[in-house]
């Protein structure tokens, strides 16, 4: 079967979104893992603000997708282990200049892809649930 694509989706985008959707979440989770933890009470440790975006977001994408947000489970834990394992790795300084460019260039790569392959404005500007769930 032949698949024609359209402006909705077009392949370079498409390949786009495979590689910079992900980049821009883990970065994102990389660089919250650098801010303080959240003190909850004296008898509970603090929790890492980056911590509650992933349980948030995993959580989202298994009621969103029940097949494929538990796929992609793996890939959460692994960011989280990633975010708080690097910082005792690396100066904090280098964890965010390098998450932080790379942050900067997976969006910059995302508008780009929706500019010149879809001739459309990211679905950032029309529908943020949409965004933070499905990364389209």
């Amino acid at each position: 079967m032949l698949v024609v694509a359209n402006e909705d989706n077009h392949p370079v985008n498409i390949a786009i979104h495979m590689v910079f959707v992900p980049l821009i979440y883990a970065t994102s989770i990389i660089l919250a893992a650098l801010l303080p933890p959240i003190p909850l009470a004296s008898t509970i440790p603090p929790i890492s603000i980056a911590d509650v975006s992933v349980a948030i977001y995993a959580i989202g994408y298994i009621l969103l997708e029940p097949m494929a947000g538990l796929l992609m489970l793996p890939f959460h834990l692994g960011v989280m282990y990633f975010a708080h394992t690097l910082p005792t790795q690396f100066p904090r300084e280098v964890i965010i200049k390098w998450a932080g460019a790379l942050n900067v260039s997976a969006w910059i790569a995302q508008f780009l892809g929706h500019g010149l392959a879809e001739k459309r404005a990211p679905a950032l500007l029309d529908n943020l649930f949409q965004v933070c769930y499905l990364g389209t």
